[in-house]
């Protein structure tokens, strides 16, 4: 019978625990909020980045980007209004039959 170092053992285990759990693709979970869906600022429109670093924030569940800490703040003062943009680029377009 062979002796297997602890070390040894722990890593076997930790490993199979690794593959057992993985399925190959990333799945989403209830928890992760929904991607920003645009290039551009919710707020003022510009690109992201070309103001300086990209701001974010997750609210209700969606991920919101900013171009600028003006922009943010904008945001902050009257978030339904501008959360409904990003949450209507979250919403499938109706098929229509032709």
């Amino acid at each position: 019978m062979r002796i297997i170092s602890l070390t040894a053992l722990s890593l076997l285990i930790m490993g199979g625990m690794t593959l057992a759990g993985c399925t190959g693709a990333r799945t989403a979970s209830a928890n992760e909020p929904k991607s920003y869906p645009f290039t551009t600022c919710v707020v003022g429109g510009e690109k992201l980045g070309s103001m300086g670093p990209i701001l974010h924030e997750v609210k209700d569940g969606y991920e919101v980007k900013f171009c600028c800490s003006e922009c943010k703040d904008k945001f902050d003062k009257m978030p339904t209004r501008y959360l409904e943009k990003v949450k209507a680029a979250h919403v499938p377009l109706p098929e229509t039959g032709g």
